[in-house]
């Protein structure tokens, strides 16, 4: 529970003090902090400071007098989690965006955590090399913002997500102290590992200040695969045939019509009117990836799929920039949109994705869905063309117990505002629950960090 702010300290001593911590030129105007609203809550102070030292001394400062803190990278997930109970300071990691140590010959990379994925991605690039994170936004998100949001993309299939690939981080506490978790190479780490607690926590627990990531070479060649569908069962077949053969995609992406259509326009791919499309990416060299797809052809073929495409290096970037993207895309063409991330058994994902799809048009709420078929994942959108917030809390149950009945799942990752007290966004409380606050007890005593935004409330 965050304590009450200090009420010995007024408007003006607070100022003061933040700015003595992070300097005058590294605090927003006034008139600019509505810009940072987090589910209609206005922050007093927006501050983006230029070094650690300064977040340290922030944060102490913050943890001494009650003030609430909630770190912001590119500002893509501020829409995840529950309404904070207070917010006094946006803390800004924009200008902790560096690369502090490149090892190309050691496929690792140390950046600040408010370095720009594309920006990062552009530099491994001259190497032929690429941090495998994929989420939506990339010319946007952070890797701070990315690690602590747990986001990922299509090439978690191949790649895993920060869990698999974070090395090791820094982090900046409430008590001032910045701590270090993990480090260069894979195997360096005594007792507990750290730094994946702060994996998903949402700045719950530190401030994310600096990461090391594991890269991967970009392969020498790198191809799509698109079959289409008229029926979910044979997308579904297509879909077991390849996670069970030795076909080695680096992601698999099920689209329903919508999310295919988008795809159709935005990427220039000639897709049909079909009820599903299936989209492999391969990565290797040029034989095998040519090879790999004259075998998918066939299981395609005899899964029953209207139409295949194979796509080359001329639209294959393009197609899965659109399809990373969807959420941007989807958000330009369906009003009041709410977003759920659904995890279920692998074997049931097409299946979770059809049931979903038939629930929203049972209620007449226009829908997107896309599943990274390959883990049990699956993003679903839909359009709320109501604001009455007990007729989208019942939806969101409706949607949470069909999932639950399939053994998953469901977090509301963005919806109207006014519907999150009536719905927990998270879902029924997890198992670890009580250690999980324990936790943040000890590393947050005073309940400052993103209060009430992670689950439990937490």
């Amino acid at each position: 529970m965050a304590y009450a702010l200090d009420t010995t300290y007024n408007e003006q001593n607070i100022l003061r003090s933040i700015e003595e911590a992070v300097g005058e030129e590294n605090i927003t105007p006034s008139s600019k902090v509505g810009d940072y609203a987090i589910d209609g809550k206005i922050p007093k102070f927006v501050v983006s400071p230029k070094d650690v030292e300064s977040i340290s001394k922030l944060l102490k400062y913050a943890n001494e007098t009650g003030l609430s803190v909630i770190p912001r990278g590119g500002g893509t997930k501020m829409d995840l989690g529950g309404i904070p109970r207070t917010l006094d300071v946006i803390l800004s990691l924009q200008n902790l965006n560096h690369v502090i140590e490149y090892q190309p010959e050691d496929l690792v990379v140390t950046a600040q955590a408010g370095a720009n994925l594309a920006d990062l991605q552009r530099t491994l690039a001259k190497n032929s090399q690429r941090l495998p994170l994929d989420p939506p936004y990339t010319d946007v998100t952070t890797l701070g913002g990315i690690v602590s949001s747990n986001a990922s993309g299509p090439m978690r299939y191949r790649y895993g997500s920060s869990r698999d690939l974070l090395l090791g981080v820094r982090v900046a506490t409430p008590s001032g102290a910045v701590i270090k978790s993990g480090g260069k190479v894979v195997k360096n780490v005594a007792g507990y590992d750290l730094r994946r607690l702060h994996i998903g926590a949402l700045g719950t627990l530190g401030v994310i200040t600096e990461l090391t990531f594991r890269l991967y070479p970009i392969p020498e060649s790198e191809k799509t695969f698109i079959a289409c569908f008229h029926d979910v069962k044979n997308a579904a077949d297509l879909a077991s045939r390849v996670l069970n053969s030795e076909l080695l995609p680096y992601a698999i992406e099920a689209l329903n019509h919508e999310a295919a259509r988008i795809v159709a326009d935005e990427a220039g791919v000639q897709l049909g009117e079909d009820k599903y499309a299936l989209v492999l990416g391969f990565g290797d060299v040029e034989e095998s990836t040519r090879k790999q797809l004259t075998t998918l052809e066939e299981l395609a073929r005899s899964s029953g799929a209207s139409k295949s495409i194979a796509i080359d290096e001329g639209y294959h970037e393009s197609t899965w920039t659109t399809i990373r993207n969807l959420p941007r895309y989807i958000a330009a063409r369906l009003p009041k949109l709410i977003a759920f991330k659904v995890s279920v058994p692998i074997s049931k994902a097409l299946e979770a994705c059809e049931a979903l799809e038939h629930l929203a048009n049972e209620e007449g709420h226009a829908n997107v869905t896309s599943s990274h078929v390959g883990n049990g994942i699956i993003h679903f959108y839909l359009s709320a063309e109501t604001s009455d917030a007990g007729v989208l809390s019942t939806f969101i149950s409706k949607a949470r117990q069909l999932t639950s009945q399939m053994d998953g799942t469901l977090i509301v990752e963005k919806c109207p505002p006014n519907v999150k007290p009536s719905v927990d966004v998270w879902g029924p409380p997890q198992t670890g629950a009580q250690i999980m606050q324990a936790i943040k007890s000890q590393f947050d005593p005073r309940g400052i960090l993103s209060p009430g935004r992670f689950t439990g409330g937490i």
